[in-house]
């Protein structure tokens, strides 16, 4: 690398002037490298750092790095950027150390310092509050000469070793393939990516007001960002570009990816959210494959660093199904985006909801389509790594494409963005350009061993399709012919198997309950024979070889999920007088809710023949399809026979209670007419089984006859410190893959991951015994590493923790291996008062990352 003696040194945007003449040179980006052979001082800098607007602009800060993403201990570059509100980074004025703000001093480079400088210039027109920053211009300092060819360090790294050099580029890495038309040019693409971006640490909300693309987003998400880091990296195997194009492109990467390696040297564990967190995974891998660098890719898949590239998925479990998933979380049942996943749903590649601040189906998961397939497909369509891996097999690390692989989850879920998730969202959808590649590119990567994903095809509006009850996204719509609704899928049917059958269904049901289903009919057809002038619910599916989808639902997607509907119509025609009859139609029959805990209307039907399940409580009557209405219409009135004996209760809804067990329950349902014409069907009947009771003196049960049990006998849950990005502590146990038995998993991540959660109730003066059986350890998504520190697990205490009602703690001291903890004994409570059931997770002390704590079992019961 040659070096020129000098009195000052450019970048891109900006110069630093020096008292004295030194050695001066460029790595291959051009970045300034500046040796500090001798003592100097940096006596100037331009633009000169000055009050712009209120806020002072263009400052310097001297090797930024911010220990603790979610944390705000300020920065030195813009005034403008501790003005965001919750995204604030707050400027203090002490790091900045501009020579040119008035003020401030020379800055004194001593013999044989090393360091980074970083000079932000100010953007003059951000982006709706965005982007303060139009560019961040990198100076080193180093002590003597490297190699020729050396890049500069990564800006936040403790060391400023050379970590690569232009001789270390492969190009084989990349591949020769026909770029489709809208995407673009490698030049027009590297026109948009900036040399240096600020991967400082600065995380969460803050990271949005750092950003200095050329074209930023209205929203500031990293996530909007990776399309156009995407088209990018694409770009660079366009068959379309010169050697020397690609090779400047990759070089520019190469800097990019091993200023996030500086962060994850430094133990930083980056984080995770909606939004803000997609690229810096991608980008180390890149660059490793680029540079034949095996430590980058392990570090972009170790586990050791968050981004939504990994942590924002989940394979979704049996246990899931039902659960009442909502944002804001918790909210409570019925809450703006309450949601719950199917049978269907399982071993589907899914965003996170909890942690994410999503909505299973909606909110966010718009934002993950810009970005995790973006980042994944770019990453996976590397080749000729340094063992021989594709980008494939470097994210899938060697393991299965399946559920069973943690790693495995990002690369599914391209697919399923690709075939399964319709791109119409309310937020945004997935860039034509990314579409257009994924369609004309994905068969290349099928030598590879990336087979197409499948599974049970998505349901639309499963997704935010639809907020309004007549929404025409709905695609049910009455026909100008009287009695008839058309339909119209043509352009969803999302699957990753192809040769869908469909099916649709109709209702008269005003609660939701029962439906009229119409099997195998086209993607676009018309329903005749409805009553005219009758609003009716409808729903649509489509049917794979791997089996039926879910029904596009009915309860409302933007308010309370148990009040409203939608994906309703209204045939047209005039109605006329007739009696209702059921002859010939279909009947009422009997429904349950399978899903309870979620909250929202949605109905299963009871076979006939086969009882009910003990778990069951409520039970719902459907109206079948009569025939015959007025000039207003129909209604239903019910009634509730228990062996033939009429009941009190007198709505749609009966609750069971333990002395019904053994009866034979009916409905009888009356469709009346507006002019007091009536018709009573009573359903087919369903044998009530005994409800199963809690021991007497429970506290709390997981395993009890296969439900899990904890808010009971007046017991609260509270989360007590920390943030918990990937599992938030619910009152529910979950099924685990890492566990494989019902479990509650207590995890945290950061760089102070210590986590405590804790259950309080009223102890009464009795003697309690609690077993309890823990799965302790460090291990996250797949990874097969110990290394943590604790000396409390579990402990109970009364309220004012100056009682401890176990003779020990539950504790372990460094572990480096999976721990399994048990404990049975009898501990007394003399004072009738508050007690507290205290889980605290261990510090991992490799890389910040915490737990996590499997609870596999927890009993305690009166004795």
């Amino acid at each position: 690398m040659p070096f020129t003696n000098a009195t000052s040194a450019s970048a891109d945007a900006s110069t630093l002037s020096f008292d004295a003449s030194v050695p001066v040179g460029a790595d291959p980006n051009g970045s300034p490298i500046i040796l500090s052979t001798n003592a100097f001082n940096i006596t100037g800098d331009t633009p000169t750092s000055e009050i712009l607007a209120s806020y002072a602009a263009n400052g310097i800060m001297i090797d930024p790095y911010n220990s603790d993403g979610f944390a705000d201990p300020g920065q030195g570059f813009d005034g403008r950027m501790g003005n965001l509100g919750g995204r604030s980074a707050t400027y203090t004025a002490a790091l900045n150390v501009a020579p040119s703000l008035a003020g401030n001093g020379s800055i004194a480079v001593s013999a044989g310092w090393e360091g980074t400088i970083v000079k932000a210039v100010r953007n003059p027109s951000p982006a709706n509050g965005y982007t303060y920053v139009q560019q961040y211009d990198v100076y080193t300092v180093l002590a003597a000469a490297p190699l020729a060819g050396a890049f500069r360090p990564p800006v936040s790294a403790t060391s400023k070793a050379i970590l690569a050099y232009e001789s270390d580029f492969d190009a084989t890495v990349l591949r020769s393939l026909t770029m489709p038309a809208s995407c673009p040019t490698l030049a027009a693409a590297s026109a948009e990516i900036p040399l240096n971006f600020p991967w400082y640490g600065w995380g969460q909300e803050r990271f949005r007001g750092w950003h200095a693309f050329v074209t930023p987003t209205d929203s500031g998400y990293s996530a909007y960002i990776a399309g156009y880091m995407a088209n990018w990296w694409d770009a660079m195997h366009s068959s379309a570009e010169s050697a020397a194009d690609k090779k400047a492109a990759a070089l520019k990467a190469i800097c990019h990816g091993y200023d996030v390696y500086g962060l994850y040297l430094r133990g930083h564990t980056m984080g995770v959210g909606a939004g803000q967190w997609h690229g810096h995974l991608s980008q180390m891998a890149i660059a490793g494959f680029l540079t034949g660098n095996q430590d980058l890719i392990d570090a972009a898949f170790s586990g050791n660093m968050m981004g939504n590239m990994v942590g924002a998925l989940e394979w979704v479990a049996a246990a899931q199904v039902g659960d009442d998933v909502d944002y804001p979380s918790p909210s409570g049942v019925g809450s703006r985006y309450d949601d719950t996943y199917f049978p269907q749903n399982v071993g589907m590649p899914a965003y996170k909801a909890a942690g994410t601040g999503s909505g299973i189906f909606r909110r966010y998961v718009a934002t993950s389509l810009w970005g995790i397939h973006t980042e994944v497909f770019s990453v996976a369509l590397m080749q000729n790594g340094p063992t021989g891996q594709t980008g494939f097999e470097a994210m899938a690390r060697g393991g299965v494409y399946g559920p069973t692989n943690e790693y495995a989850k990002s690369l599914a879920y391209v697919d399923r963005s690709h075939t399964w998730i319709p791109f119409q969202y309310g937020e945004t959808g997935i860039p034509t350009s990314s579409i257009d590649k994924y369609n004309d590119w994905r068969g290349t990567l099928e030598t590879d061993g990336w087979t197409r994903w499948t599974g049970v095809p998505d349901t639309p509006d499963q997704t935010w399709v639809g907020n309004t009850p007549e929404d025409t996204s709905h695609r049910f719509t009455a026909s100008a012919t009287a009695g008839e609704v058309d339909w119209d899928y043509t352009g969803w049917e999302f699957n990753t198997e192809g040769s869908p059958t469909y099916d649709i269904r109709y209702s008269l049901d005003p609660n939701n309950v029962q439906f009229v289903e119409v099997t195998d009919v086209a993607i676009s057809g018309t329903q005749a024979g409805l009553m005219s002038g009758v609003q009716h619910l409808f729903g649509w599916r489509q049917v794979t070889a791997s089996g039926a989808a879910v029904w596009t639902p009915n309860h409302p997607i933007d308010s309370d999920t148990r009040t409203g509907l939608r994906n309703i119509a209204t045939p047209a025609g005039t109605p006329t007088l007739a009696v209702p009859s059921y002859s010939g139609q279909p009947v009422p029959s009997l429904h349950y809710s399978p899903y309870p805990a979620w909250g929202a209307p949605w109905f299963e039907p009871i076979n006939t023949g086969v009882d009910l399940d003990v778990d069951v409580v409520t039970i719902a009557a459907g109206v079948g399809y009569p025939s015959g209405y007025g000039s207003s219409g129909i209604t239903f009135s019910y009634r509730w026979f228990l062996d033939g004996v009429p009941q009190a209760e007198t709505s749609y809804l009966f609750t069971r209670v333990a002395a019904d067990a053994g009866k034979v329950l009916t409905a009888g349902v009356t469709a009346t007419n507006s002019q007091g014409s009536s018709a009573e069907y009573i359903t087919a009947g369903a044998t009530i089984p005994a409800l199963t009771t809690i021991p007497a003196g429970t506290i709390i049960d997981t395993t009890f006859e296969g439900r899990h049990i904890i808010d009971y006998e007046g017991m609260t849950f509270t989360d007590t410190g920390g943030y918990l990005p990937f599992h938030l502590p619910t009152k529910q146990f979950k099924e685990n893959p890492s566990v494989g038995m019902g479990a509650m998993l207590f995890e945290n991540e950061g760089s102070t991951p210590n986590t405590n959660a804790q259950f309080t109730r009223a102890f009464e003066v009795a003697s309690y015994r609690i077993q309890a059986t823990i799965v302790a350890n460090h291990r996250r998504d797949g990874d097969t590493t110990y290394s943590w520190t604790h000396d409390q697990l579990l402990r109970i205490r009364n309220a004012a923790n100056n009682v401890t009602y176990l003779s020990v703690d539950l504790s372990k001291g460094d572990e480096t291996t999976e721990s399994v903890i048990t404990i049975d004994e009898t501990f007394a409570v003399t004072v009738a008062e508050q007690g507290k059931l205290t889980f605290s997770q261990p510090t991992n002390s490799v890389g910040g990352i915490g737990g996590p704590i499997f609870m596999t079992s927890l009993t305690i019961t009166k004795v």
